[in-house]
């Protein structure tokens, strides 16, 4: 009995897999949180799809297509998953762009806080003092 050349046997790839998907859903879950910013978690909920996508075809070119008697179902299959991996790049790189945009937009909304507390204190400073020198 001859078995398929494949890169990695389905005992291992299979279940590895399904732990990628569990955890991939137990993110999922965890992005519902109200305190998770609402493009943040569209924007990462969109990578978890696309690596949901990605894992059925990853586990089949890894463990069920040989390369030597399927070509053309390799080449597909491996070209489908370096696509899905290109998008997650790239969904990862606008997630990096909004978690700039949202810390930047803290920052200031902090710095505002901050110089209307200060503003604040000045003026009931002033206050105090213009109050003292008063002839009483």
């Amino acid at each position: 009995m001859m078995f398929a050349a494949v890169h990695v046997h389905p005992v291992i790839s299979v279940p590895v897999a399904i732990a990628a998907a569990v955890t991939l859903m137990w993110y999922w879950w965890r992005l519902g949180r109200p305190t998770v910013p609402a493009p943040r978690r569209r924007l990462r909920r969109v990578s978890l799809v696309l690596m949901i996508i990605a894992l059925p075809t990853l586990v089949r070119g890894l463990s069920f297509v040989d390369p030597a008697i399927h070509k053309k179902a390799y080449v597909l299959s491996w070209t489908f998953v370096l696509v899905m991996v290109g998008l997650i790049f790239v969904t990862a790189l606008l997630d990096a762009f909004v978690s700039m945009h949202l810390h930047r937009r803290a920052y200031e909304r902090e710095l505002h806080d901050a110089a209307s507390t200060l503003a604040q204190a000045l003026r009931e400073q002033d206050g105090a003092a213009r109050a003292g020198d008063k002839p009483g």
